[in-house]
């Protein structure tokens, strides 16, 4: 069994893993951003906020900063719902609101529905791995 610092702080390749969850976000809203500044300028800039944040986060998580690894794993442990939520969307119909609002951005519904899910069960993993890390360091 690898060793966890009772500090807090989790391991390295949890680290990089949540750094690299944070990465493929900022590629995704990134993407987003430049989507939307041909077509709606007023969505681009949150998107391209979240860009930067999602990029800082990555780097201050593989780095290890306790605050906001903690930030970032609050975060996934509440993706299980979004993942049941879009899931739920994909099989039962997604809103005429947002299949318009990708439509505009040039993106198929089903498959942005579908990323979501991906990458909320993946947050989910992540929020797991954390926990049993967690736990495993309270028990030595």
């Amino acid at each position: 069994m690898r060793f966890v610092p009772r500090s807090g702080m989790f391991s390295r390749p949890l680290r990089l893993a949540l750094a690299g969850l944070w990465v493929a976000g900022a590629c995704l809203a990134g993407m987003t951003a430049i989507l939307s500044f041909t077509h709606h300028l007023d969505q681009a800039i949150p998107y391209a906020v979240i860009t930067v944040l999602l990029v800082l986060m990555a780097i201050y998580t593989a780095r290890g900063q306790r605050v906001v690894l903690m930030v970032g794993l609050a975060i996934c442990a509440l993706q299980p719902i979004a993942a049941i939520a879009a899931g739920w969307e994909l099989l039962n119909g997604i809103s005429k609101s947002q299949v318009h609002k990708l439509d505009d951005l040039g993106i198929d519904p089903t498959f942005g529905v579908a990323l979501n899910v991906v990458f909320s069960v993946v947050a989910s993993v992540l929020a797991v791995w954390a926990y049993r890390e967690w736990r495993a360091a309270g028990r030595s």
